[in-house]
């Protein structure tokens, strides 16, 4: 199998072919206007991951930007999310795209949703005030969809790497 390599804010995502979807570069997306949207959707783990990434965040102390950078990653994750779940359901006319084998082949109504963020640079230290707003800040989301507890995480670039998410 052929590999994809995504590259966003200074991070190599490489993936299977079939396991990933560049939604924020399909043809469905480029339809909508004003829509936030996060970069892509990977199948791995038996789960759908929802990934954003960033080359910063604001500092929780500086409250204004801190919580509009919360309320941005909020949108874009819900609505990747979203326009994944409506994609999948055939709401969408998918015309030149064509969702991977790996996505055709998942079964819903039994798929988990990892939303997940990950910050280049970042200190390990600096994620917890993060993963702990963002996760405040879907929560609903989390109980109205029955994702996993665990469904919201963020992670700096040394522990995707870890984790085989990045280069």
């Amino acid at each position: 199998m052929s590999k994809t390599i995504i590259t966003e804010s200074g991070m190599h995502f490489p993936y299977e072919e079939g396991q990933c979807f560049h939604i924020e570069k399909s043809a469905v997306y480029s339809k909508m206007q004003g829509v936030k949207i996060a970069e892509f959707l990977l199948v791995k783990y038996s789960k759908v991951l929802v990934i954003e990434a960033k080359s910063s965040s604001p500092s929780p102390h500086n409250k204004i930007n801190f919580d509009d950078f919360i309320q941005e990653i909020h949108e874009k994750l819900l609505n990747a999310f979203s326009l994944s779940v409506a994609i999948f359901l055939n709401r969408h006319s998918l015309e030149n795209d064509t969702l991977p084998n790996e996505f055709q082949n998942l079964e819903l109504s039994h798929t988990d949703f990892l939303l997940l963020l990950i910050i280049n640079g970042h200190k390990t230290e600096w994620l917890e005030p993060i993963q702990y707003e963002l996760k405040k800040s879907l929560h609903s989301t989390v109980k109205t969809w029955a994702l996993s507890p665990n469904s919201v995480v963020v992670m700096n670039d040394e522990i995707a790497r870890e984790k085989g998410l990045i280069q």
